[in-house]
């Protein structure tokens, strides 16, 4: 194993028969790779799942221990007429590609086409006595592209498919073009089972030397939310905090506010503690610079509106979750369609501060009423 590497990049399996999760998946694609014509495959599922590591698992089944030998290169592409350069960051082998085109912005329909155009040209290699006749282009997060983009993409695929393949990875199936899905075979990877995280944990524990209680690895099992890659991140930031891990369990309240987990995590819920503790704007200032800290360390606002959300509705009475929920979709859709994510997050914060300040006065005015 390579020293210095997170555990979640040190302990990521390289080959389909070293994956411990979806063994049916991993049968399908082994066949798959073994016939030798590989379609064009689209990875879909939740984020932490195992999609790339699958991707990159039949890239080595298909070439062989060729594929290891991956660059990262910061490109420069002319696109566009008249020709604009796009800063773009891919990864390469001899044998494919991979980028995510949705980091180039509006700018995704010409860099995709340019990049199969690209490889298209080039010839495939021979392995031996084996000659795959085609390359291999990965585009991850396919459903963050304009529909422009995709639209190109299914053009490209038709134009390019004799000596190209196309495996891009997704989490919503339903932000991809009709076209382009039905042009390849869709591949769900689900959320791995709680008992596989929990194998997957102590199995990297065992490997590092360390004693992972079984209540604490259901404690990062269920902290992760379905997600393995933050599962073993996780079991490596309590591993530099707190080892040894504690013998006995603790409740929701003193995992959120103790030294486990990530730290943008526990200031979401400081905010929700905050706007329900108390509702007055001295806090709501407060609750601004928390924002603040976590859009400067790059916490994406819909994870952060996420996470504050699902901390309030296990807050609050159901007498007022609703109405939380409510606002909750109508502030996040207007993130959505503006630009200054922060201005609707607050907006969300001061609205439901109201709307608990309302409840608590009305449940109060009604225990006077009784008397």
């Amino acid at each position: 194993m390579t020293v210095g590497l997170l555990w979640v990049d040190k302990y990521r399996p390289k080959t389909l028969e070293t994956l411990d999760i979806h063994s049916e998946w991993t049968e399908k694609l082994t066949s798959l790779c073994e016939q030798g014509n590989l379609p064009h495959l689209l990875f879909y599922g939740p984020s932490g799942a195992g999609k790339r590591t699958r991707i990159h698992a039949v890239l080595r089944q298909i070439f062989g221990s060729a594929i290891d030998k991956r660059k990262v290169e910061h490109r420069f592409l002319k696109v566009g007429e008249p020709p604009k350069e796009v800063e773009l960051t891919t990864i390469t082998s001899a044998h494919h590609i991979e980028l995510c085109p949705a980091d180039v912005g509006y700018n995704d329909r010409l860099v995709i086409q340019e990049i199969v155009k690209e490889i298209a040209s080039s010839k495939p290699i021979e392995l031996g006595s084996i000659h795959h006749g085609y390359k291999v282009v990965v585009l991850h997060d396919i459903d963050g592209v304009s529909k422009q983009a995709q639209q190109a993409l299914r053009r490209t695929m038709e134009k390019y498919t004799s000596c190209c393949r196309i495996i891009m990875s997704a989490e919503s199936v339903t932000r991809v073009m009709e076209p382009i899905r039905s042009r390849c075979l869709g591949i769900r990877i689900p959320c791995p089972k709680k008992e596989e995280m929990k194998q997957v944990l102590q199995k990297i524990a065992k490997k590092e030397g360390l004693v992972l209680p079984d209540f604490f690895a259901d404690k990062l099992v269920t902290h992760s939310e379905g997600n393995l890659r933050k599962a073993i991140l996780l079991l490596e930031v309590c591993r530099a905090v707190a080892y040894p891990f504690p013998q006995q369990d603790e409740d929701e309240d003193s995992w959120n506010s103790s030294k486990f987990g990530f730290e943008w995590e526990r200031i979401c819920y400081e905010i929700a503690n905050t706007v329900i503790r108390e509702q007055n704007p001295k806090q709501l200032s407060s609750v601004r610079n928390k924002l603040y800290d976590l859009f400067c360390h790059a916490i994406p606002g819909d994870v952060i509106f996420r996470k504050i959300t699902i901390h309030l509705l296990r807050m609050v009475d159901e007498e007022v979750a609703p109405s939380i929920c409510h606002w909750a979709a109508f502030y996040e859709h207007g993130m959505k369609q503006g630009s200054k994510e922060v201005f609707h997050l607050e907006a969300f914060l001061a609205k439901v501060m109201y709307i608990y300040y309302s409840h608590i006065h009305t449940q109060y005015s009604m225990a006077l009423d009784d008397v």
